[in-house]
């Protein structure tokens, strides 16, 4: 296999269906350049019964939930597989997402307890209240990304080790199609220790960090794509068999592919993305 390394890791995106299958509205993402930050995101969960699956996707969220004196802020580490996480029906959130494997400078907590965590961003920052309460009161959607900004200002910046971020960016390019034994033949250390650089920075080990992003890539080819042959995406993104894709899949998103699709396209999926770049 050819290894590809190159300056644009940073451009992997990770998405969160079911957010947007329950908007029942428009869910606004405005996309970030140069910037750990992904993303930003917001939606009113009109199609939520209180409950929506999170899908793995290797990156942090901070979430807020912006309901007035009821009004809540939290951060939420990577699930690693399916996971029921709390949204409120009929209420308005505001995300912001970091790209996969970057956590910033403000979060202190071990990398490892991330996975399948969520956090009361207060806990994490002492002044927590005074943000949430500047992105609670702002009004639009634009003004809660400038709030956001103007809080952390240089703290965004992530945390990493260049050992580690080399692996990271191996992994990243080749969308988890690249196996650890590679990983240690190109940086030129065992698979052992691969495993401990990598674990230890990212909280996930390569192969799970592998998993998900192959998964994110196939999610995102199968909604971006009107139509999509299941057997021959599994077949290209290495998956053994079709068993194996339908299995792998349905432990990340609790359905079968077909299904999936089929709930896909009763939401309108595409149609209630609406997404900036700036």
């Amino acid at each position: 296999m050819a290894l590809l390394v190159d300056n644009c890791v940073s451009n992997l995106r990770t998405i969160q269906p079911y957010f947007t299958f329950s908007s029942g509205g428009t869910y606004h993402v405005k996309v970030v350049e140069n910037s750990p930050i992904s993303h930003f995101y917001t939606f009113q969960a009109q199609r939520s019964d209180g409950k929506v699956i999170a899908v793995p996707d290797a990156s942090i969220d901070i979430l807020f939930l912006c309901d007035g004196e009821n009004s809540a802020v939290r951060l939420c580490g990577t699930p690693s597989t399916a996971k029921l996480v709390e949204i409120q029906s009929g209420k308005r959130y505001f995300g912001v997402r970091f790209h996969p494997g970057k956590i910033p400078q403000f979060i202190q907590q071990d990398s490892r307890l991330l996975v399948d965590g969520e956090f009361p961003l207060q806990e994490i920052l002492k002044d927590g209240d005074d943000l949430l309460e500047k992105i609670v009161t702002a009004l639009s959607f634009e003004a809660r990304i400038h709030h956001f900004y103007h809080h952390f200002c240089q703290q965004i910046a992530v945390k990493r080790s260049p050992v580690a971020w080399q692996m990271h960016q191996l992994i990243t390019v080749n969308s988890g199609a690249l196996s650890i034994r590679e990983v240690g033949q190109y940086t030129g250390y065992s698979t052992r220790y691969v495993n401990k650089i990598f674990t230890d920075n990212f909280g996930l080990s390569p192969k799970s960090y592998s998993l998900i992003l192959r998964f994110q890539h196939v999610l995102q080819q199968m909604l971006q794509k009107h139509k999509v042959s299941l057997t021959d995406l599994a077949s290209d993104q290495g998956y053994a068999d079709q068993s194996h894709f339908v299995r792998e899949f349905k432990k990340f998103t609790a359905l079968a592919p077909r299904k999936f699709m089929q709930k896909a396209s009763s939401n309108n999926y595409s149609a209630h993305l609406i997404k900036d770049y700036g």
